[in-house]
Parts: C-alpha cells; sequence; structure tokens
C-alpha cells in the first residue's frame, strides 16, 4: 500500500524507468529531495530515451547521473 506522497513519487520513477529492482533508491531520493526536481529529472530522462538514435538500455542509470550532475550543479541540499 502506497501511504505518502513521496512512496507514490519513488514507484512512480521507478515504473517509468522500468527499474523496479532499484526501487528503495528511488523511494529514498523521493524522501530526502523535492518533487519538482526529481520530476523534472525523469522528464529529462524519458525526453533523452525518445530521442535517443541509439537504444538506451539503463534509464534508470541515466536518470541517475543526470540527478546527481543536476544536485551538483544547482547545489540542491537534501530536505
Amino acid at each position: 500500500m502506497i501511504y505518502t506522497f513521496g512512496q507514490y513519487l519513488g514507484l512512480h520513477i521507478a515504473t517509468q524507468l522500468n527499474d523496479m529492482k532499484h526501487k528503495g533508491f528511488y523511494l529514498k531520493l523521493a524522501k530526502q529531495y523535492d518533487s519538482d526536481d526529481l520530476l523534472f529529472i525523469l522528464a529529462l530522462t524519458l525526453d533523452i530515451v525518445k530521442r535517443s538514435k541509439k537504444p538506451i538500455k539503463n534509464k534508470g542509470a541515466l536518470f541517475t547521473k543526470l540527478f546527481f550532475e543536476y544536485i551538483d550543479k544547482n547545489k540542491i541540499q537534501p530536505l
């Protein structure tokens, strides 16, 4: 069962990235970081996957790379 928005967001990200194996990681991110930032990175990731000429096999790894670059560049701290 889903009790909080953070749980919903973490599972939504894992589902969109087809990466249920790492859903705990996405749940942790959803608890620690602002939902707007996470949804922005998710949209960016899915757009890159859609536009890519080569198939991207690991969408979760791309999301993680973009996420950490985003928080480093924007100096975002956990909540």
